[in-house]
């Protein structure tokens, strides 16, 4: 059947292919309805989708715009359905287009639909891609910047899923670290930020001590820890959080100790209440964060008071953000201490029920 196919495509002219693309996507969703995520077994075959790749190379490099997007997007429901080993011997086939299309300037819609179907492909084979490394961190670092937030989102999720295949990761971090410090633009930090997290959640073992305090002292400063934007400022808490357990454990303590749970430390009386809320704002995100991504680390016996005074002042607090972020870290700190059966402390979990 695969040759079939591979002998039917063939015959197509090259310009004919292009209205193919519609038809060949709604028959693969229409193979894959029953599936449940399951692959689909004729793709898993050796060079099973070998037979597709013409169509999509022709819409991909000389379709209409919105053609280009269908065809990114029907890769990537077709990476979903194939294993890895299928996917091997067609790496290079598939990634290389991708890449040079994202270097041609088109709409947001296609830079997302490409940059989804990327982080895929990277989800799906990882190591494979390792020779397109240096093009694939350059393009998904320049989406960052791009002007289209569904761009910068999609960039930071291949980046978060690139991460992962890197030996030498400080490089990266270094970009996106400096990305987050130049952002003029709110909307563009803001997407930095989750970006930063992403890697860090995903790849932050890879970054060196030195670099992770460089990025911690940018976290931690009040301009982005305590900003007046609620977005920058959320977003630095959650990247703070994220990064704790990249410290050791002498600077993981003192960041827990000075820049998260520690009082606001205001530096004008008329400001006082209002920079105040802020900061410990940003500060309850890191440590629901923490206490989401590494309660072991996190909650140890010497921070165990400090921790529950912290949750429990955030929900008594007279601002929902913090009471908000209160509940949270409480939520992740119960799921913690169950899974490692232990004892809920007792005011703990009665003014969580209250507020719940």
């Amino acid at each position: 059947r695969g040759e079939g196919l591979s002998a039917l495509t063939r015959m197509l002219e090259a310009e004919k292919q292009l209205g193919y693309v519609s038809e060949v996507r709604q028959a693969v969703r229409y193979a894959a309805a029953d599936l449940k995520g399951e692959p689909l077994p004729g793709f898993c075959l050796p060079k099973g989708i070998a037979p597709i790749l013409p169509l999509f190379r022709e819409a991909i490099l000389n379709g209409l715009p919105e053609e280009k997007e269908n065809a990114a997007l029907m890769l990537g429901e077709i990476i979903k359905l194939t294993t890895a080993a299928a996917i091997q011997p067609s790496v290079v086939h598939i990634t290389g287009p991708l890449i040079r299309i994202l270097g041609d300037r088109f709409n947001s819609s296609v830079k997302a639909a490409v940059l989804e179907t990327l982080a895929l492909l990277l989800s799906k084979v990882g190591v494979m891609l390792k020779q397109f490394l240096p093009q694939l961190q350059t393009t998904f670092v320049k989406g960052l910047s791009d002007a289209n937030r569904p761009v910068r989102i999609k960039a930071g999720l291949a980046l978060s899923q690139l991460v992962l295949i890197h030996t030498r990761a400080d490089p990266l971090f270094l970009e996106v670290h400096n990305g987050v410090k130049n952002a003029d633009d709110l909307s563009v930090k803001e997407t930095m930020l989750q970006a930063l997290r992403s890697v860090i959640t995903n790849g932050g073992d890879k970054m060196s001590e030195q670099l992770a305090l460089t990025v911690l002292a940018m976290l931690t400063c009040p301009a982005l820890l305590a900003h007046p934007e609620d977005p920058p400022r959320s977003g630095a808490g959650g990247c703070l959080g994220a990064l704790l357990h990249c410290l050791p454990t002498a600077h993981r303590d003192a960041a827990l100790l000075h820049h998260v749970l520690a009082a606001g430390n205001p530096t004008s009386q008329s400001t006082q209440a209002n920079e105040d809320w802020l900061l410990t704002h940003g500060r309850s995100c890191a440590l629901f964060v923490a206490l989401k991504e590494t309660p072991d680390q996190i909650y140890q016996d010497h921070f165990e008071e400090k921790i529950d005074k912290a949750l429990l002042g955030y929900l008594s607090s007279d601002k929902i953000p913090i009471v908000c972020n209160g509940i949270r870290g409480i939520g992740y700190l119960i799921c913690h201490l169950l899974k490692k059966d232990k004892p809920v402390p007792p005011n703990i979990l009665s003014q969580f029920v209250r507020v719940s």
